[in-house]
């Protein structure tokens, strides 16, 4: 993980730092300073991106070759991490480094709006077209928006308006929420890169041209699985090609059309989700 490979970094330290040149060196100085500068806020955000990924201290502590101690220490503010160390946790977890530090707000911070979206408009849509439509929402029935400050990469909102994600263990996205989603991180990717990117986050996704829904995105290499946080709603299963499928005798997850069992390939993903504000 270089700083220099994210946008959305470079960013967020430009709110501290507007005339910041976009090298390495200049991106890890500053990521220091403001560690230093805000430590009570970075133990806090290093706690809330582990737990995000489901693993406890000890898990993580050794997915990233140190002690316990040594990591408990960051959580609990005992120590600041080096600036290699953030780059790992990034790596482990599957982050882009900004989700670290929080961007500096005054009142001349620009704001631009994006579009919000339910799940009936990604009926029938590619990602291509759903990304296409968005370049020019207002021509292509678009009519709420939402207000984002510059800085923050979000490329659309999702209206989520079902129960789907109301989950009963600890992981709650309630229905009436404005999902905060970008698509920008993936658009690139092939799929592979993409599922293993989004493996543990949670993502706006369709099948067999169906309606938009938010989904946790689970994927083993060979299978991607899409989980709703309600456990009424069963779990769908793809796998990323026939002769995967062929070898399971068990298909009863296994979202099929017409007999047909679909590939991971046939599942679109229109973005990531990255926040999410409840509606009063």
């Amino acid at each position: 993980m270089n700083f220099s490979d994210s946008e959305l970094l470079k960013n967020v330290l430009k709110t501290y730092y507007p005339d910041l040149a976009d090298t390495e060196s200049a991106l890890e100085s500053a990521f220091l300073n403001i560690m230093q500068g805000f430590p009570e806020d970075l133990k806090t955000r290093i706690k809330a991106a582990r737990v995000n990924s489901k693993l406890n201290q000890k898990e993580l502590a050794s997915k990233l070759g140190i002690t316990q101690g040594s990591y408990s220490g960051w959580e609990t503010g005992a120590h600041i991490p080096k600036v290699e160390n953030i780059k790992q946790l990034s790596d482990v977890l599957s982050v882009d480094p900004s989700v670290f530090i929080s961007p500096k707000v005054s009142a001349n911070t620009a704001s631009r709006e994006i579009p919000i979206v339910n799940d009936s408009y990604f009926t029938n849509k590619s990602a291509e077209q759903f990304q296409e439509c968005i370049k020019d929402p207002k021509n292509n029935g678009i009519t709420a928006y939402e207000s984002v400050l510059t800085y923050q990469l979000h490329d659309f909102v999702f209206d989520l308006r079902q129960k789907y994600m109301e989950g009963n263990s600890g992981y709650f996205i309630p229905s009436h929420s404005l999902v905060f989603c970008n698509f920008h991180e993936i658009k690139n990717m092939d799929l592979k890169e993409k599922l293993n990117y989004l493996n543990c986050k949670i993502a706006v996704v369709s099948m067999a041209g169906s309606s938009g829904m938010l989904r946790e995105i689970r994927f083993d290499g060979n299978i991607l699985t899409l989980q709703a946080w309600d456990k009424s709603v069963p779990n769908r299963i793809f796998p990323m090609d026939i002769n995967v499928a062929d070898s399971i005798e068990n298909k009863r997850n296994y979202f099929a059309r017409e007999s047909d069992i679909i590939l991971a390939k046939d599942v679109v993903i229109y973005g990531v989700a990255t926040k999410f504000v409840k509606e009063l």
